[in-house]
């Protein structure tokens, strides 16, 4: 019986030991999700700012009928 008991222990330990990597594993696939959106929701602000600075520059009175 102390074969079976150690057999199964053994196979519990690699699962879990497994399922930890897993874990980190995904814990680092959602760190590097959250960085990637952070660079392009930054790239995009600066476009956004680039392009609103070009425009002011080709046309300084483009405000003038904002309501807002």
């Amino acid at each position: 019986m102390d074969n079976y008991e150690d057999k199964i222990d053994n196979l519990n330990g690699r699962i879990s030991k497994i399922s930890n990597q897993i874990s980190e594993l995904q814990q680092t696939q959602i760190n590097l999700m959250v960085l990637k959106q952070k660079i392009q929701w930054d790239n995009n602000k600066d476009m956004l700012e680039e392009t609103i600075q070009k425009m002011l520059k080709e046309n300084p009175d483009i405000l003038d009928d904002y309501d807002g």
